[in-house]
């Protein structure tokens, strides 16, 4: 007699089609609420699937603590569970995103520990809570759970009677107050609920079965029926439809018009539905606008990223660390952990946690691993070291501090302390910009390099040999590189030793040349001594304890066009030329003259546009077919915003183009002994990419109004939009990429050729076929701030636009610029 004593004694169980009983489901609207019924109230569904989605789709990592450090632990044999895959039939995202909505509705969500033969985990499988009983041993006390799954429902529970042991089933818990369930956030609301629900309910009914007329004609005595039939047919014929809206009313007979509106009591309960949805909102903790509801403001700031910050903390975290705590169980151990990174959704205060680590780093109270162990990154070498300005003393050392003013000059090595037979492969920059490089009492100028690869003090005349050939192939086999050098650091050194001070290197591309160089060293036979380390620097002085540090470098641009050999004091210098073979052209001396590089010379500027074009195009197909789906028959132009992808676009080419700007004016200036700086070409470049993004967004939707057939079905016009968009992301991507790497490099070596102090630029053929008005310009030398005359069209350089696509199209023609005039024909 269950059912008797549980009534007797007041007892009650919870229904499995039901949420937990929380006094009853019935309330004071007459609505009963159950989370099924109440994910049909806008607020409700809002609120829980922006909370489900945003957690689901954060990146998640499983990290150790050891000591003071966190370390990743993705090789953890249930890393992939947590991280990448829950079970065969479903990927870890959704698996969280299930998880999280069940403790939003239910309060309380279940995942079965599927083990194999030897019990390790490998499933984890959600299960519905209403599927779930807790229960406890009476002797022990421990929980189980009675777990029954329904027919469209599938785990592979292994134990008889579906009674799992707690070490099986991870149970998630929202907010309790004790018991062994959490509570469930529909059931403490289901006031506010319940009268969403009533309210949405009513208003429907309201605009289904309502009879209020617009207005009413009010008359003196009474009509006839057919003064009835005649005054309303008159009124109809001159008022009723879209063409008759606001004519002139005519009344006869002391008729009079008069317009009806919204009862007091209508209007009132439309502001109750209002007022319904920010209490919901509020249940969750989710901004009121981040569900739809604008007329309520927020107190987590003004701008986007103070309010995604006051989302993330106080709405998300908290479900996010419950469920990284339950998680924890899993693992067994307790310096194991599920971490949510949520940095995605704070990418724009990353400007001022960074800043805050500098300042902890800067005064000391932080070291360079503290900082990496709070973003779960591993430590490095070195990186426990505790520093404070140069002005005071080491953190846990002492000086007087008529010590550390000390203004006597560094110690530095001179040119004759390097060991005779000392082998190096360097990057060594122009003259005028070591100059600038070098500080008072430092390394000479002429000494100033970053250290590619240090070879000992012993090779022998046959492996000086082999490192010389090694050298020039891989110096012919890539491009110029160029960046900034600024800053200051120093290394640290024993009591009786002069400490390193250097200048910190931004080179693109040096690690790759290093690993290339390395591994062609290694297959010679020539070893790199690893002890020296690679961390791209150029040093500046040698200091003696107790003498002052230099002046920090200011930021400069530099460029290096030859990969240098050293031994000794003897330097010999391969030019690096790209992956190509250069055509004879005429001897000139080295710093008078430079070239534009080919679109080929800068392979990884072409992927970095190919792949930032083609995420561009993905995303926009994503967007029209998710427009699609709502409304199958929207043209092109109702599709794409154009105002809106242009200000995307051109946001993306012009960083792309400043990046490779910099790059090439840069090589292109310190090749000819000058400088470059890329901040006076900003304008032009920022106007550049805007031409392009109209260009490439207007051909999108001429395309795609080409494309689609608004009379076909609406699953046939998604698939033809999703081929045309899949094209774009490939070869489309492909082709743009290549114009703009060769359009903007073009442009980048002419503004470094004249800020590098080029005289006259000369038009070289590349093509072994070229065609003929490229021909005849063949040699032909200019002004450099002067055109080229190619057919009858005159431009500033290859690829210019004012030489029209015909000029344009396959042209592999280069520039050479000239620091002196020369004697080519013209």
């Amino acid at each position: 007699m269950p059912l008797l004593r549980n009534l007797l004694t007041g007892r009650t169980k919870r229904s499995r089609s039901g949420m937990p009983r929380l006094d009853g489901r019935s309330t004071s609207a007459g609505v009963s609420v159950s989370p099924d019924r109440a994910l049909q109230v806008a607020a409700v569904f809002s609120s829980v699937r922006l909370l489900a989605e945003t957690g689901s789709m954060l990146p998640t990592g499983v990290f150790q603590r050891s000591g003071n450090t966190r370390l990743p632990a993705m090789e953890h044999p249930l890393a992939p569970l947590l991280t990448y895959q829950a079970n065969p039939q479903l990927p870890a995202g959704e698996f969280w995103a299930q998880v999280l909505g069940w403790m939003l509705t239910r309060g309380n969500a279940a995942a079965y520990i599927e083990r194999n033969n030897g019990g390790r985990p490998v499933g984890l499988w959600p299960v519905s809570w209403p599927n779930v009983e807790t229960r406890r041993v009476k002797d022990t006390g421990e929980l189980v759970y009675q777990v029954t799954v329904d027919d469209d429902e599938w785990a592979p529970i292994r134990e008889d009677g579906g009674l799992v042991r707690a070490e099986n089933l991870l149970h998630f818990r929202s907010f309790g107050v004790g018991g062994t369930e959490g509570l469930s956030p529909i059931g403490m609301a289901r006031q506010s609920i319940g009268t969403g629900w009533a309210a949405t309910s009513y208003i429907g009914s309201f605009f289904q079965r309502d009879a209020s007329p617009g207005g009413t004609i009010s008359v003196p005595g009474k009509l006839t029926d057919g003064q009835f039939e005649r005054l309303l047919r008159q009124w109809n014929d001159n008022h009723e439809g879209l063409d008759n809206t606001h004519r002139i009313g005519v009344m006869e007979g002391g008729a009079k018009w008069e317009k009806t509106t919204l009862s007091p009591a209508d209007a009132q309960f439309l502001e109750v539905y209002k007022m319904t949805r920010a209490e919901i909102a509020g249940i969750y903790g989710v901004p009121p606008h981040m569900i739809g509801d604008v007329e309520r403001s927020t107190s987590w700031g003004s701008g986007i990223e103070q309010q995604s910050l006051g989302y993330v903390i106080y709405s998300l975290m908290p479900w996010l660390t419950r469920m990284e705590r339950t998680t924890q169980r899993l693992l067994g151990d307790p310096s194991l952990y599920l971490k949510f990174n949520p940095d995605a959704l704070l990418r724009g205060d990353t400007t001022q946690r960074y800043a805050a680590y500098a300042q902890a780093r800067q005064w000391g109270w932080m070291s360079v691993n503290d900082i990496r162990a709070k973003e779960d990154e591993p430590p490095i070498e070195g990186g426990d070291e505790y520093v404070v300005p140069l002005n005071m003393s080491p953190a846990g050392q002492t000086a007087p501090p008529e010590q550390r003013a000390l203004p006597a000059p560094p110690r530095v090595r001179a040119a004759a302390d390097v060991p005779e037979g000392a082998a190096m492969v360097a990057l060594f920059p122009s003259a005028d910009v070591a100059k600038k490089l070098a500080v008072d009492g430092g390394l000479p100028a002429e000494e100033l390099h970053i250290t590619l690869a240090y070879l000992g003090e012993n090779l022998s005349t046959e492996q000086q040999a082999a490192a010389a050939l090694v050298v020039a192939g891989v110096a012919a086999q890539h491009e110029m590189r160029a960046g900034s050098v600024g800053g200051l650091g120093h290394f640290p050194t024993g009591p009786d030793e002069a400490a390193p001070y250097f200048a910190t290197v931004d080179v693109p591309g040096l690690a790759e040349l290093r690993h290339r160089l390395v591994d062609a060293l290694a297959a010679a036979g020539i070893e790199v001594e690893s002890g020296h380390g690679f961390t791209p620097h150029m040093t500046l002085a040698y200091v003696a304890d107790g003498h002052a540090a230099p002046e920090p470098v200011p930021p400069t641009a530099v460029g290096f066009t030859d990969l240098t050999l050293a031994v000794g004091s003897d330097r010999t210098a391969y030019r690096l030329n790209g992956l190509r073979s250069r055509p004879a052209s005429k001897q000139v001396r080295a710093g008078e003259a430079a070239e534009t590089p080919s679109a080929e010379e800068l392979p990884s500027w072409i992927t970095r546009h190919f792949e930032a074009i083609s995420a561009f195009f993905a995303d926009q197909g994503d967007r029209v077919l998710a427009a699609l789906g709502v409304t199958p028959g929207a043209t092109a132009e109702d599709l794409i915003d154009l105002a809106v992808d242009n200000e995307a676009l051109t946001e993306i080419l012009f960083q792309l183009a400043l990046g490779l700007t910099q790059e090439v004016g840069a090589a292109t200036a310190a090749s000819l002994g000058g400088t470059f700086t890329a901040s006076e070409t900003s304008a032009a470049l920022a106007a550049s990419a805007a031409s392009t993004a109209a260009n490439i967004n207007t051909t999108t939707v001429e395309k795609l109004s080409s494309t689609i057939n608004l009379a076909q079905a609406p699953a046939d016009i998604r698939k033809d939009a999703r081929a045309m968009f899949d094209g774009m992301t490939e070869s489309r991507a492909r082709v743009l990429a290549q114009a703009r790497v060769s359009q903007t490099s073009n442009f980048a070596a002419h503004e470094g050729a004249k800020q590098g102090g080029a005289r006259t630029k000369t038009w070289r053929v590349w093509d072994a076929n070229p065609r003929k008005t490229h021909q005849r310009a063949d040699g032909q030398t200019v002004g450099i701030r002067e055109d080229f005359t190619v057919g009858k069209r005159k431009g500033r350089w290859p690829h210019d636009h004012r030489l029209g696509v015909d000029e344009i199209a396959g042209c592999t023609c280069r520039l050479q610029f000239n620091r002196e005039d020369t004697n080519a024909d013209t």
